[in-house]
């Protein structure tokens, strides 16, 4: 079989005929087919229910911000996949979405590019990451992004919990927080964690 028919399989059975030749199609057309071929046999290596996501999310995808995005977008849903199947079946339901947010392609790619690195060191850090992204880049520059991220990271390593955390609630602390004091201000947080009546973390005063 041709590299068009092999894609073709791989979309009809979730999409049916009509839409899985339209979007191959439209994939040969972007140049993208190739590397979509790849990348969904790794998804299916990592996780075919993630794989069965990624395909029904293309239609949702198409729709709201093309198919050039299409590899950057993949690749991302594989190195969740490998790590957790059920981040990755999140994150191909709910980024067709959040893609669609972002006020330029090229913030967007960044995003992209930012939740691929921070998923080789947690996955759950760069789903967060990705869904308050278009939120975040309205309040932070492009180019105080990698300082930003770092702090964040570093809290998750620290503590899981509130790296989570820090990276939800991005948009509203680094509206208010200077950069320059996000880590002294990370740090104060840290000193209201305390234990309760069972002896186990208590959270409360710094969420």
């Amino acid at each position: 079989m041709t590299l068009e028919e092999r894609l073709s399989m791989r979309l009809t059975g979730p999409l049916g005929q009509p839409t899985a030749t339209d979007l191959v199609a439209r994939l040969v057309e972007v140049g993208t087919a190739p590397a979509v071929l790849e990348l969904l046999e790794e998804l299916e290596e990592a996780s075919p229910k993630a794989m069965r996501a990624a395909i029904e999310a293309l239609p949702e995808l198409n729709r709201r911000v093309g198919l050039e995005v299409i590899a950057s977008w993949l690749d991302l849903g594989v190195a969740l996949a490998v790590s957790s199947g059920a981040t990755a079946l999140r994150y191909f339901k709910e980024s067709p979405l959040i893609l669609g947010l972002f006020e330029s392609a090229s913030v967007r790619d960044l995003a992209l590019s930012v939740a691929l690195e921070l998923a080789d060191n947690d996955v759950n850090v760069a789903l967060e990451f990705v869904k308050t992204a278009p939120e975040l880049f309205a309040v932070l520059p492009p180019d105080r992004l990698p300082l930003w991220v770092e702090a964040g990271l570093d809290l998750a390593r620290l503590d899981h919990v509130l790296g989570l955390e820090f990276f939800r609630q991005g948009p509203a602390i680094a509206a208010v927080v200077p950069l320059d004091q996000v880590r002294s201000w990370i740090g104060f947080g840290m000193k209201l964690i305390t234990l309760n009546s069972l002896g186990k973390t208590d959270y409360l005063g710094t969420l």
